[in-house]
Parts: structure tokens; sequence; C-alpha cells
């Protein structure tokens, strides 16, 4: 896999701002709390990194639930998240995953 075009800022950068913004999306690991890449990323510019801060919740809950996976420095559906896509969609545009 080529490296990323924008890489992640390394936590040695991480301002105390930028800090707590990414507290809420750490997941724990044996080797230690890890963030992945995207929200790292993303706090290259932490006033973007606040305002993508719902998306980011979403996806962070759907890591939890073992329906995304960090890849590197992706975000990919999980054979689970294939399978249930529709919801994992509907959380994305804020519309309900099945019509009542």
């Amino acid at each position: 896999m080529d490296a990323p075009r924008i890489p992640p800022l390394p936590q040695a950068q991480w301002s105390d701002s930028v800090r707590e913004l990414l507290a809420p999306w750490a997941i724990d690991t044996p080797a230690g709390p890890y963030v992945p890449n995207i929200f790292s990323t993303l706090a290259r510019n932490p006033q973007l990194l606040a305002a993508w801060e719902p998306f980011a919740g979403a996806i962070h809950q759907f890591i939890q639930d073992g329906l995304l996976e960090a890849a590197g420095s992706r975000v990919r559906l999980t054979p689970r998240g294939v399978m249930l896509s529709n919801e994992v969609f509907a959380e994305f545009v804020g519309a309900p995953a099945c019509p009542s």
C-alpha cells in the first residue's frame, strides 16, 4: 500500500486541545490506546476535526460494534458491517435504516 498523501499527525505533535478532541475516539488495544489514522490525520487541522465530530462519533461507534475496522489509513466495512451496510449508511445520512 502506498504511503498516505497526508500522513497522520504523530502523537508527539498533538497539542493539548488536539489530545482532548481525539480522546473520545481512542480504542483500547493490548499495545495501548490507538486513535484510528483518519482522526489523527484530521488533527492536522483542529477546526476540521471538530467540525467532523458527528461523523467521527458514528465511525467510532461502528468500530466498537465490529461493523467497521481501521485498515491502515483507511476505514472499511467488516463482513458483519457488509451484512448491515444499510444501517451503517443510514447513520451517515441521518435517515432511518428501515421504513416503519
